[in-house]
């Protein structure tokens, strides 16, 4: 048998195959004992390139790592192999020759042997002569040769993946040969680099308007780094978008095989709220954009939830959420559900943000979170500290003591106001100040009218607002009421007039009122928004001391005024009034509340250290007894003031009686306080007759019938008698 292994023009290079023939028979029947069994050419790599024509004897190895195949045969005697190249015997050649242990199934005299031929992964040549494999039997010299040519191999990629942009998240995937490029944005390029292994060079075609480009497009190189592009985009509406690349030897370009680029939305989704506090919402979400309302108040948190394929970073966030969310670590690139824990600053300096911006880690679109803000009505608590002290403060309504001119009457309320707050009134009177500021959200003011009308009296409203709603907000109301003093109650009942002429001044008339009959002393009680100070001198007739101290409880002064001096203490009165001077009786809060000056008239005459009795619109005293005419005149001439005897006309009249004529009597019901100052026996008038003074005898006195006897008698000028009595009179 003649095999050829090489030919040119010039040379012919042949195997010779001789067969020990001695029967003459036909050759086909003939079976020596000994010589190589039929070879078996198996386990082609990579199945479809490495091919194996049985005719010829002759393999096509592709050229590309892990190209291989195996040959088994069987000889008695033992089989050697030897593999060389044509035109030359290479020691580190682009083949690699190695036995392949087997387990023999035949009889022990016949010895099986298997060999793989494989690609040389670490050939550094570049020439590839064809491989001649002689196979031949150790007794005999059989021989099988196996002639192993080359053919470009289809590209390659290797397994891992070059430089990738975004990083972690582009990638290479080996298993099923895509490239993984997502969307990037702005001055930004997605990129992804494979490298490409192809003896013969390589080339890479991508269909039209893939969208991407790629650099190189080929190359002669053994091994080749190419870098996919795809340039930013901000369109919100991408879909994941498939592109068919084929990927060519570039020797022998119908050597291709495809692979997949996958090109990904890059964007923040199924963006969702879990565990919001009550009254926080989500709405309005869109590729990039939602809407979060949010009520403003204390503890208040919430949990967003969204799919990315790297965690996002949060690159804007109200001063006033606290980011709590717990430290997490998560793989790439898939895309993986993310949350982010936001509570609610109580004490923020401001609420004014309104935006958190979620930056799309991978360079990809991101998403904003635009914040309704729900503020809420301030909370408002009176804390106390009134000034003046008589203030209050009763829910949401002030009552204010107006006061005088300068001055301020307040309370200090604590506000509560995440937003901060502001006080609105039309009021021209109302007044607020800062007191302090507990922290961002607490602050304490003190709120109330200015001076104004002293004497005026009202309500008047106004609203506690958040300064970043302006309809959230309370309404309290302001009751100021008159701070000008006044009579509260006089003892005996209804004994004094009180006159106020002015804020700060008054006239006070001791009234000719008859439960002031004969009494030595009266008292008055005075109402004031502070209490007032007794005065520290004093008309000297008189003794002023207070009687009763005012207090928040009890808002009110009482002054007993007293007749001083005992007998000797008479005082006219009239209509009019006499005066008994100008006091002033200091405020006991001067700040805040005006003094008040009293001007004190009497209109009820006083006689003999009392105040006198009227009868029939005559003012009478009986001023002595057991007393001689001349004593009686003396004593009622030096209590002054109007008091006088009374002559024997004025009697009559008063009592209603007889023309004088001695000895005359008549019994006639008596006046109204008639007993409170006539006893039964004789009295002087300012008449006489002959050498006497006349008198009138009193006597029978009745108070059942309310009668008496009344006589016109004669008295002794110069000497007391038991029963002389003496009355002093009074218009």
């Amino acid at each position: 048998t003649v095999q050829i292994t090489e030919a040119d023009p010039f040379e012919l290079t042949a195997n010779i195959r001789l067969v020990d023939w001695e029967t003459g028979d036909y050759i086909d029947d003939y079976e020596p004992d000994n010589g190589l069994e039929t070879i078996a050419v198996a386990d082609l790599l990579p199945v479809g390139e490495t091919t194996y024509d049985i005719s010829t004897n002759i393999v096509t190895l592709a050229l590309k790592a892990g190209s291989s195949f195996t040959i088994s045969t069987g000889s008695n005697a033992g089989v050697n192999a030897q593999l060389t190249y044509n035109g030359n015997s290479p020691t580190d050649g682009w083949l690699k020759l190695e036995e392949v242990p087997v387990t023999t199934t035949r009889a022990e005299a016949t010895q099986q042997v298997k060999y793989k031929i494989s690609f040389n992964e670490s050939y550094t040549g570049s020439s590839y002569p064809r491989g001649i494999l002689h196979l031949t039997d150790k007794a005999g010299g059989s021989e099988e040769v196996i002639l192993i040519d080359t053919t470009f191999g289809t590209p390659v990629v290797e397994p891992t993946g070059g430089t990738m942009n975004p990083d972690g998240v582009n990638k290479w995937d080996a298993t099923d040969n895509i490239l993984y490029l997502v969307q990037v944005i702005g001055t930004n390029t997605s990129t992804g680099t494979i490298n490409i292994t192809s003896i013969g060079g390589s080339k890479v075609e991508l269909p039209a308007n893939s969208g991407i480009t790629v650099n190189p497009t080929s190359s002669v190189n053994t091994t080749q780094e190419y870098t996919f592009r795809w340039a930013s985009t901000d369109d919100v509406n991408l879909t994941e978008k498939e592109i068919i690349v084929a990927l060519k030897n570039r020797s022998e370009e119908i050597k291709a095989e495809n692979i997949k680029v996958k090109l990904l939305p890059n964007r923040i989704n199924n963006l969702q709220i879990t565990s919001p506090s009550a009254g926080i919402s989500l709405s309005a979400i869109t590729a990039t954009t939602a809407t979060l309302t949010m009520p403003i108040i204390k503890d208040k948190q919430f949990t967003l939830t969204m799919d990315s394929y790297s965690k996002p970073t949060i690159s804007r966030c109200p001063s006033w959420l606290e980011n709590i969310t717990p430290a997490s670590t998560r793989s790439t690139p898939e895309s993986k559900t993310v949350s982010f824990t936001f509570k609610l600053i109580e004490d923020a300096a401001s609420f004014d943000d309104t935006q958190i911006v979620f930056t799309n880690a991978t360079g990809g679109m991101g998403m904003t979170v635009n914040i309704a803000r729900e503020f809420q009505a301030p909370t408002i608590i009176p804390v106390g500290s009134p000034l003046p002290k008589t203030n209050t403060y009763n829910g949401t309504k002030m009552t204010a003591k107006q006061v005088k001119s300068g001055a301020t009457s307040t309370y200090q309320i604590k506000v509560y106001s995440l937003g901060g707050n502001d006080f609105y009134c039309s009021n021209g009177y109302f007044t607020y100040s800062l007191v302090s500021s507990e922290n961002n959200s607490t602050k304490v003011y003190r709120i109330g009218i200015r001076s104004g009308t002293y004497n005026d009296s009202g309500t008047f409203n106004f609203d506690i607002r958040n300064s970043k709603d302006t309809s959230k907000k309370v309404t309290h109301t302001i009751e100021y009421v008159s701070s000008r003093p006044n009579l509260r109650s006089s003892t005996p009942y209804d004994c004094i007039y009180y006159n106020a002429t002015g804020d700060a001044n008054t006239n006070l008339f001791i009234k000719d009122e008859e439960a002031l009959y004969g009494k030595q002393e009266l008292s008055f009680s005075i109402n004031s928004p502070g209490g007032l100070n007794t005065p520290a001198s004093f008309n000297s007739k008189f003794t002023l001391t207070n009687t009763h101290t005012w207090s928040i409880t009890e808002p009110w002064d009482t002054f007993k005024l007293a007749i001083a001096g005992g007998s000797n203490t008479n005082m006219d009165g009239s209509s009019s009034g006499a005066s008994l001077g100008s006091y002033t009786f200091t405020s006991k809060e001067s700040t805040y509340f005006q003094n008040l000056t009293i001007t004190f008239y009497n209109r009820l005459p006083i006689g003999r250290g009392q105040w006198a009795y009227k009868i029939n619109n005559v003012y009478c005293i009986r001023v002595a007894t057991y007393v001689h005419y001349q004593s009686a005149v003396s004593v009622i001439n030096g209590m002054g003031n109007g008091w006088f005897i009374l002559g024997w006309p004025g009697l009559r009249d008063l009592f209603n009686i007889g023309d004088w004529s001695v000895n005359r009597e008549q019994t006639q019901y008596y006046p109204r306080f008639f007993t409170n100052v006539f006893i039964e026996g004789r009295f002087y008038n300012t008449d006489f007759y002959g050498g006497d003074e006349c008198g009138l005898k009193i006597s029978n006195i009745n108070t059942t019938s309310g009668t008496a006897l009344f006589k016109w008698v004669t008295m002794n000028k110069y000497t007391a008698e038991s029963d002389y009595y003496a009355v002093a009179f009074h218009y």
